[in-house]
């Protein structure tokens, strides 16, 4: 049915959460910031809203990665670190980290080995363009992927039909029924999906709330892809 499968990343291949967590720790002591269990967390909280906040268009990328860090300056109270503009400063050097990181979702090895066999396999992701491709050329699983396609570097971000406008042609696809586009997140990729009028996995591996959204399909674990793309 399916000949074409585009997946998220992080979340979906990579363990973002993991990658997320190893790095902001450094970063932090780096700057001399304890990295305790209350600011670890505030700043995970900023950057998930952040992030929605790029996917509905209402901040750009660029004032994202430099505002996440302000936000959690003004959370501590670190004037100094607010007026000397060290947000930027602190932001690439949590990005090198992240970059380094490349750990991989339950499964997510085993599962695209079998369906490379008889699919074409495709990244999108909403994540910036330096640091995924570094994570990506270091993963085990670089191997199966036959192209990657980064919001920073099309222009425009899932889930905007611009996005999918964009890969589409570039992939020559006409016929969106042989295209499954599997992620994590519902706003980003699913929603996107599905405006785009093409079929959607929904990897709810958190066991999450689907509201009014519906994928055409809902996986707890990668590997039951194996039963909706191999007969």
């Amino acid at each position: 049915m399916y000949e074409i499968l585009l997946f998220d990343i992080d979340n979906t291949l990579l363990n973002f959460d993991l990658a997320e967590e190893k790095a902001i720790h450094v970063a932090l002591a780096h700057y001399d910031i304890e990295p305790t269990l209350e600011v670890v967390s505030k700043f995970k909280e900023i950057n998930k809203q952040l992030w929605k906040k790029f996917e509905l268009g209402k901040i750009t990328k660029e004032r994202l990665l430099e505002k996440r860090f302000e936000e959690l300056f003004e959370f501590l109270g670190n004037i100094k670190y607010l007026e000397n503009n060290i947000s930027r400063e602190i932001n690439t050097y949590y990005l090198n980290q992240l970059a380094n990181s490349s750990d991989l979702m339950p499964d997510a090895y085993e599962v695209l080995n079998e369906l490379s066999k008889s699919h074409k396999i495709y990244l999108v992701t909403n994540g910036v363009t330096k640091t995924q491709t570094k994570r990506i050329n270091n993963s085990s699983i670089k191997k199966f992927f036959n192209g990657v396609y980064i919001s920073e570097t099309i222009g425009i971000q899932k889930p905007y039909k611009g996005f999918f406008d964009y890969v589409f042609a570039d992939l020559k696809i006409k016929d969106k029924k042989k295209v499954l586009l599997i992620g994590d997140s519902l706003t980003a990729d699913i929603i996107g999906g599905i405006n785009y009028g093409i079929d959607t996995c929904w990897y709810n591996f958190k066991t999450q709330e689907s509201k009014d959204i519906r994928p055409t399909y809902e996986i707890k674990s990668l590997k039951e892809l194996l039963d909706i793309c191999i007969f």
